[in-house]
């Protein structure tokens, strides 16, 4: 006598089957590249505090998904993650450009004991791949006195990075090819308007 599965038992068992594939684990992916580092001991008490005061981020993409966007459906990546929020990442790897094009200056993510020389505030309206092979950001950010009573510098900015590189690692590396022009764009706005000592 065969027994029918209820559409149920039919459902949780596919669901079970799914959850028993094996596989190699989603790979961890940062924004950025590697510091190149140099042992030395420099005194940061007397340069200027530039603080990356501000990342925001739309909440469908400030999670650890790596997103592909193809209309108006999200596709979240099967084989890889990101190690942290997308919002912390951008914050992380935007402070680690602007201290290498700013080496005159402390850039930080962290609130300085004393308020700093400028503040940068960001608000990401997007940041995700797309199936034409591009990874686009737009984000409005703005240049503080530091005490952000007064704005200094308030721009609107567009990138489209083609993706060279194949999978994750490709979108990954656009992404932050995308967060370096963003940078180059702030550095030269604070350069414009350089903080006292």
């Amino acid at each position: 006598m065969i027994r029918r599965l209820s559409p149920l038992s039919g459902a949780v068992l596919l669901l079970l089957a799914a959850c028993g594939r094996s596989g190699p684990p989603p790979r961890m992916y940062v924004l950025g590249n590697p510091q190149r580092v140099v042992t030395a001991s420099t005194s940061q008490s007397r340069l200027p505090v530039i603080e990356v005061a501000r990342v925001r981020v739309p909440g469908y993409l400030d999670t650890t998904d790596i997103i592909t966007r193809s209309g108006s459906q999200v596709i979240p990546s099967d084989t890889g993650h990101w190690a942290e929020r997308l919002s912390a990442g951008v914050a992380r790897a935007l402070a680690a450009d602007l201290t290498t094009q700013l080496p005159a200056m402390h850039v930080t993510t962290a609130q300085p004991a004393s308020s700093p020389a400028r503040q940068v505030l960001v608000d990401v309206e997007t940041l995700e791949a797309r199936p034409d092979h591009q990874v686009v950001m737009v984000a409005n950010w703005s240049i503080t006195d530091g005490r952000a009573e007064r704005t200094l510098l308030a721009k609107h900015s567009t990138f489209a990075i083609p993706v060279q590189g194949a999978g994750d690692a490709g979108v990954v590396a656009a992404m932050t090819r995308a967060v370096s022009e963003l940078a180059d764009q702030v550095a030269n706005g604070i350069r414009r308007a350089p903080p006292r000592h």
